[in-house]
């Protein structure tokens, strides 16, 4: 009786097919921050300059130090302002974080969240919120 089991598994294993190799997968979108996509919204309106912080989904494989980061920052950035028509006005990059933060126009930000090497991206400041709203008061002067 095992044998017979035996068999039938082996039988099995040998006329299994191969699995069927997926379709190619298309890249995958950047996660944006709720805040950022008001902004962009806003500022398309407004035609102002949009301020984000972008984290690079790094290659496997290829070395990932500060130098690397730097260079694919600026290849990406170089790109992209290639096909939006229009560049970054500053670019800070955070080559040990693996991110950059830059001041762009809406049209350049949208075109850099579709790369497949952002792997996600926020507002840089929040807007119209009270940042310093935990800090007290100052009192007044005396006289």
């Amino acid at each position: 009786m095992a044998n017979r089991l035996r068999r039938r598994l082996s039988a099995k294993r040998m006329t299994r097919r191969p699995a069927a190799r997926p379709a190619e997968q298309p890249a995958r979108r950047a996660k944006a921050d709720p805040e950022l996509l008001k902004q962009l919204r806003a500022s398309a309106r407004a035609e102002k300059p949009v301020e984000a912080v972008f984290t690079l989904r790094l290659p496997k494989g290829l070395g990932s130090g500060p130098r690397r980061v730097d260079q694919l920052a600026r290849k990406i950035l170089d790109r992209v302002a290639g096909s939006a028509g229009a560049g970054a006005f500053e670019v800070n990059v955070f080559a040990n974080l693996g991110a950059f933060a830059i001041s762009a126009p809406p049209q350049f930000v949208r075109a850099l969240l579709k790369e497949p090497e952002i792997s996600s991206a926020v507002a840089n400041r929040p807007i119209g919120k009270d940042v310093g709203g935990a800090l007290p008061r100052p009192r007044k002067k005396r006289r």
